[in-house]
């Protein structure tokens, strides 16, 4: 058993060790290269990307013993595996993961400061990060935007697809840079759509992107604090990724209740979680765990109240919360991820 455990922890140890080095393979356009280029020698990516050659001899070794690259001894040539390319090189693709590999990277700065946070309870301010996050961060859920939702998730809820086609009134709260209103009001040019959060960058970035996607006037943004309440009533509400954030779970559901019209739904995306910890393994939840330590948690306890953290808004939990703020139906609505839950909240 000690051998086992050994070998698992040291497999966890090298595992870290990839994410390093496919932080650094990606922010210099290795992996990228190797996808437009194909089977190449240490000299001609060296030369192409001009990196020392022999930093990219011990990336190309280093990655091949992890098993991100290939290494054919005839040519001495290095490829990207097969279906490599769409997870390490393709930002459109939905299967693109070096966006969270990035969002994870950037974490790990703080750890001295959550080992603090461990003593003493405290929180830490989400400006206290890296500013790299951010952008990350949107590599990471852009993939779920550009194909995910006006492609499956939206089309799985017929009542939402006809009233956005037919024009209803759409917010987003903790909008981000509007990627997700982007998408849906260029696919839905009927509809309007209003985007609010609580950090000026963000909005800022939101308007500018609008602006570059011609939107302008078929999306607003605000910088509100959700404290004060939703400006409006709205057909539809949506979240995404960002009702676990909430300092007041309880407050948040509640005032996004009084600002849906009577007939109007609420459409949330969570991180997917069980209350049951037997259930809770493998690298999708040591992932979602590892961000919650390091991110989701701290942030939220600095914000003062309560911190459900990234993996603490399961189904049940979910609905307990739905039914004090007044909801009285909760669905989960069936998609295809392993990274994300989609509800429909009504009445």
């Amino acid at each position: 058993m000690g051998k086992a455990y050994w070998n698992k922890v040291m497999s966890d140890a090298a595992s870290a060790g990839a994410v390093s080095l496919f932080v650094i393979g990606d922010r210099l356009g290795f992996f990228a290269d190797l996808a437009l280029n194909g089977p190449t020698t240490i000299e001609e990516l060296a030369r192409r990307l001009n990196v020392s050659e022999r930093y990219a001899k011990e990336w190309l070794g280093a990655m091949k013993s992890a098993g991100y690259v290939d290494f054919i001894p005839r040519s001495k040539k290095f490829r990207l595996p097969n279906g490599a390319k769409p997870v390490v090189a393709d930002e459109s693709s939905p299967l693109f993961l070096a966006g969270a590999l990035g969002l994870l990277w950037e974490t790990f700065s703080s750890v001295p400061s959550v080992i603090d946070a461990f003593r003493s309870g405290n929180g830490i301010p989400a400006d206290t990060y890296s500013k790299r996050m951010s952008e990350e961060n949107a590599r990471f859920s852009s993939p779920w935007f550009n194909n995910d939702l006006v492609n499956e998730w939206i089309p799985a809820i017929p009542v939402i697809e006809k009233g956005l086609r037919e024009g209803i009134k759409v917010a987003d709260v903790g909008c981000g840079r509007g990627r997700a209103l982007i998408r849906l009001a260029k696919s839905f040019p009927h509809s309007h759509f209003f985007g609010f959060d609580a950090f000026p960058p963000s909005i800022e970035g939101a308007k500018q992107n609008a602006r570059a996607a011609g939107l302008s006037d078929k999306i607003e943004f605000q910088v509100l604090d959700m404290e004060a309440g939703l400006p409006g009533k709205y057909d539809l509400i949506t979240t995404f990724h960002v009702l676990h954030h909430a300092s007041d779970p309880d407050a948040t559901l509640s005032l996004i209740r009084n600002a849906l019209e009577p007939s109007g739904k609420y459409l949330c995306l969570e991180f997917p979680s069980t209350t049951n910890l037997a259930k809770a393994v493998g690298a999708t939840s040591t992932f979602l765990g590892a961000s919650s330590v390091l991110y989701c948690t701290p942030t939220t306890l600095a914000k003062g109240g309560f911190a459900l953290g990234t993996i603490g808004l399961p189904e049940q939990v979910l609905k307990s919360y739905a039914k004090k703020a007044g909801f009285t139906k909760v669905r989960r609505v069936p998609i295809r991820s392993l990274l994300n839950a989609l509800y429909l909240l009504s009445g």
